[in-house]
């Protein structure tokens, strides 16, 4: 049986739009998926904005219309911002295995491109236009080398794969309240080269 609810709330400010968002943060759960439809400058950003700094993101949280998606890793949480009305239905723009990983640090005015061509379907040419660059096609690891403690740490985990892939993991409190909670954190160390990573500075 499934049961329909319907639940309307109206703001009538960005300062309750951030609250709603900032409210149903607390709720939040690891692949989340929250979507915002309405139209040009109905609220959407001022949305992720109040969720994003709920998730303590420093970072200034703009409109992904230029880039389609703005990821924001360094909260409790990784928040991915997605503007998906530029696709027009079309997922594959996307990218189902490979994709751009695009990170914007608006405070030094610089978007990094990251490229992850594993399948070789990235910058392929179109029909009246060539790339100006060659995407390399990356080795995805295939054999598990090391996996040993962070030196110095006793929380942080680096795992060492072949062709060229090492990433950390890393369990630390998650929140200040009273109740326990931990927070599972895992990045790149480093990459293989083929991964182009590519700055676009901007005024």
């Amino acid at each position: 049986m499934v049961i329909e609810m319907e639940n309307k709330i109206t703001t009538y400010s960005e300062k309750e739009t951030i609250e709603i968002a900032q409210n149903l943060e607390s709720e939040k759960f690891p692949n989340m998926v929250i979507c915002l439809e309405g139209d040009l400058g109905s609220g959407k950003t001022v949305f992720t904005k109040g969720f994003a700094q709920a998730l303590g993101i420093e970072e200034t949280v703009t409109s992904p219309t230029f880039n389609i998606i703005k990821e924001y890793p360094n909260g409790e949480l990784p928040l991915y911002h997605m503007d998906v009305y530029r696709l027009d239905g079309k997922v594959d723009d996307l990218g189902i295995e490979d994709y751009y990983k695009v990170v914007s640090k608006d405070s030094k005015r610089l978007t990094m491109i990251h490229t992850f061509n594993m399948h070789d379907t990235l910058n392929k040419p179109a029909k009246n236009k060539v790339s100006a660059i060659t995407v390399p096609i990356v080795k995805l690891p295939t054999r598990l080398v090391a996996l040993e403690f962070k030196p110095g740490s006793d929380n942080t985990v680096e795992m060492y794969l072949d062709n060229g892939w090492q990433l950390s993991f890393r369990i630390h409190n998650a929140s200040t309240k009273v109740e326990p909670s931990l927070k599972f954190d895992v990045q790149f160390v480093s990459m293989p080269m083929e991964v182009l990573n590519i700055e676009c500075r901007w005024n």
